[in-house]
């Protein structure tokens, strides 16, 4: 038996068989196509067990809102004009394509202002939400698994075709990125499209590195000749389109992401600094795929169309001070985002990323660090712009102390970095050991990622606020850190609400306002305050989404809202109060006696 395993493991899995590179692409290898396959399997068995969270109604409205400023100059809601319209946009293309197919040709396949629901009723509105974010689920889950392909692609070429699996399944086994992938349409997006851009960039790097000098020298013969220009320049356009096209999808997901334009030609200028440069050649590239990122980011942002350059400016202002500045549960404290120290994201690594990944993690990158001058133009562009991916953002919110929040909700597309790296690290080891001790590893290994899938099936569907076992795992880190900060646990609340409350109680709700109305339908629920967005929502008198005129109106009913709250509980009146732990909620009404908590283990 241990004969047959080191058969499958010399033909699969040995490392020093890593000179056996077959052409790309490399994540259409079986045993790649096969893992996302059971991924996706799994992912869509249980997506229908997820709730919602209290972005995802704000980010199915952001498609309406934009229509509205185009179509009739209403000005877009508070800071979202600073968020791009790609991924929303591509599900709201999805939905209306699905209810087109479902109503035929009678269908109302173009989104037009009446059916986005401002002339419905209000439960009607509501349905319509609720199947747009359950459309949106699914699209949220296809973008990671775009993310899973980018990863075993980026692992074929720094190892080979027959190892690209398993940078797919190490991604799938880090908790937080599972999580988000049902129900994040903001980070998850981003994460994917940025991993798929390293990628491209990687390839482009590569084409550019290789790319004819101006003069070149015939094989079969002496003289010097001249490449052809017209062919030169097609494969320039190509590119150049490619690649614009690519930075300006992902700046359109989120702004920042317009850096990867700067970290395409810094890793060319790295892996190039004692070649001779085709300078006319990079010039005309750059033109081109700035011109197509120009040219993307002002189609995906409509309000950027007045005034583009003082946009995309001003939106990477906003981006890097976001203004936003809630409380974080963070070290047994609750801090305001502004004020958090530099050791947020550090120590958020250290907790909530398993173990495994962080110790190989840094072996992959000191091995890629010492194998680098072995390495071809497409590996060594892959190697740097991988440690882009995982390092450049999250420094530079460190060095200009950006507001923070969420764990690190934020900085997900940093996962499939350190993924493949520790992937990598995890290969070298193999290929150093004996095989006494790779039979060792091996068992090791199993046992590390059998408690992480444990772990995973226990917290189910809350894998995103999973913590390692140098933590003290959940049980310990819930008195510390964050756990449920979008609010996904408010489905199960609400469906406890509706197995066990009269149906005419009186329940008072804080937090996620929007995604708690979506989930509480037929339920009478009265919310408080909002700190998200500073007013509140009311079913019977307020309509869903409201804008800066309504605020005077709102401020009123807020305050009759907390005074009918607070004269309950003066006067002893039943009523019952549902709250998130985010933002200290609970903290309003501490004497109101628990009846039902959300509690998970992991």
């Amino acid at each position: 038996m241990i004969h047959h395993f080191y058969r499958i493991y010399d033909r699969w899995l040995n490392p020093s068989q890593w000179h056996g590179r077959k052409k790309s692409p490399y994540f259409l290898s079986f045993p790649t196509l096969a893992s996302i396959l059971v991924l996706t399997v799994i992912g869509l068995s249980v997506i229908q067990n997820y709730g919602i969270t209290w972005d995802e109604p704000t980010e199915v409205g952001m498609i309406e809102w934009n229509i509205n400023f185009v179509m009739q100059g209403k000005p877009i809601p508070s800071d979202l004009q600073y968020y791009g319209t790609f991924f929303n946009g591509l599900a709201e293309l999805v939905f209306q394509v699905k209810k087109y197919l479902l109503n035929g040709f009678g269908g109302d396949f173009i989104p037009s202002v009446k059916y986005l629901g401002l002339d419905q009723h209000l439960s009607d509105r509501l349905q319509l939400y609720l199947a747009k974010i359950e459309v949106k689920h699914y699209v949220t889950f296809i973008f990671s698994l775009i993310t899973y392909g980018a990863i075993a692609e980026l692992l074929g070429i720094l190892i080979a075709a027959r190892f690209a699996w398993i940078g797919a399944i190490s991604l799938a086994l880090i908790p937080q990125f599972w999580g988000h992938s049902f129900f994040n349409p903001k980070d998850i997006p981003f994460a994917a499209w940025m991993t798929l851009t390293t990628v491209v960039n990687a390839y482009g790097v590569s084409f550019l590195s290789s790319f004819p000098q101006q003069l070149q020298k015939d094989k079969n013969k002496s003289e010097i000749v001249t490449p052809n220009s017209t062919v030169q320049l097609k494969y320039l356009i190509q590119w150049g389109i490619s690649l614009g096209i690519s930075w300006g999808i992902l700046a359109g997901i989120r702004m920042p992401g317009i850096f990867v334009s700067l970290f395409f030609f810094l890793t060319y200028f790295l892996i190039n600094y004692k070649r001779q440069k085709p300078w006319i050649s990079i010039i005309t590239l750059g033109f081109i795929s700035s011109i197509t990122t120009y040219l993307t980011i002002v189609l995906l942002y409509p309000s950027s169309w007045q005034s583009p350059f003082q946009f995309i400016v001003e939106t990477l202002g906003y981006f890097a001070n976001h203004e936003w500045n809630p409380l974080n549960h963070f070290q047994g404290q609750f801090i305001p985002a502004k004020e958090m120290p530099w050791t947020y994201l550090p120590i958020w690594y250290s907790v909530s990323v398993p173990e495994i990944f962080l110790i190989f993690g840094c072996i992959g990158l000191v091995v890629t660090g010492f194998k680098y001058k072995n390495f071809n133009p497409l590996q060594r562009s892959s190697v740097i712009l991988l440690g882009f991916q995982l390092f450049f953002f999250s420094i530079a919110a460190i060095v200009k102390h950006s507001t923070i929040y969420d764990g690190l909700r934020q900085f997900l597309f940093t996962l499939p970095a350190l993924a493949t790296f520790a992937a990598i690290g995890l290969l070298w080891i193999f290929q150093i050991t004996s095989k006494k001790v790779k039979l060792g590893l091996i068992v090791l290994i199993l046992i590390f990622g059998l408690d992480i899938v444990h772990s995973m099936i226990q917290l189910h569907p809350y894998e995103y606020i999973y913590f390692n076992r140098l933590s003290g795992g959940l049980s310990t880190a819930k008195a510390q850190y964050e756990t449920d900060y979008l609010g996904l646990s408010l489905k199960e609340a609400i469906d406890w609400i509706k197995q066990n409350v009269p149906v005419h109680s009186i329940i008072f709700a804080d937090g996620a306002f929007s995604s708690t109305i979506l989930q509480s339908s037929p339920l009478n629920i009265t919310l408080l305050e909002d700190r998200l967005y500073g007013f509140p929502l009311n079913i019977d008198k307020i309509s869903i989404w409201q804008t800066s005129e309504d605020l005077a109106r709102i401020q009123a009913i807020l305050t009759q809202q907390e005074a009918l709250a607070q004269s309950f509980l003066e006067e002893s009146k039943q009523f019952y109060y549902l709250a998130m732990p985010r933002l200290d909620y609970p903290k309003d009404f501490p004497s109101v006696p628990l009846f039902m908590k959300c509690n998970v283990k992991g």
